[in-house]
């Protein structure tokens, strides 16, 4: 988290870390709320969602990146080994960086060009219709246990 928070500290969008893990406070721009109490409301007034991956070896992050998914916002993620390969097509439905500051930031810029964002969020909603919502995976069920 702190080295999400010293990435971003200088930069001049006002940004807003929920983590149960890091008590309130603020380094720059940078404020870490503690726990929230309804966290799909924060993240549904957020404009875009980091994930950063702390071990790429260790599957993590797939509820956040479907909730994120869902509300049409834009997710940036640092590489890892499951969850960027298995749902994120890099900057289709999300963008994939390495555990840069300069990548970080180039990536929140880009998502500044409205049309990038909402590329990336209609992409990034429509994937989750697809493939990952409750209707779609009854359907492949369903297609799956026909072919039985």
């Amino acid at each position: 988290m702190l080295n999400l928070a010293n990435a971003l500290k200088d930069y001049s969008m006002k940004t807003y870390i929920f983590s149960d893990v890091c008590k309130e406070s603020s380094i720059g721009n940078v404020h870490f709320t503690g726990t929230v109490k309804n966290a799909n409301e924060a993240m549904s007034k957020s404009f875009c969602v980091i994930i950063p991956i702390k071990d790429a070896t260790i599957s993590a992050g797939q509820t956040l990146l479907l909730t994120a998914m869902t509300m049409k916002k834009p997710v940036i993620i640092t590489e890892s080994d499951g969850l960027t390969k298995d749902y994120v097509k890099n900057y289709f439905n999300g963008i994939i960086i390495k555990k840069s500051k300069e990548e970080l930031v180039n990536a929140i810029q880009y998502l500044k060009n409205e049309k990038n964002y909402n590329d990336i969020s209609i992409n990034s909603y429509n994937e989750w219709k697809t493939k990952y919502s409750i209707y779609s995976m009854g359907e492949n069920i369903s297609k799956f246990i026909l072919t039985l």
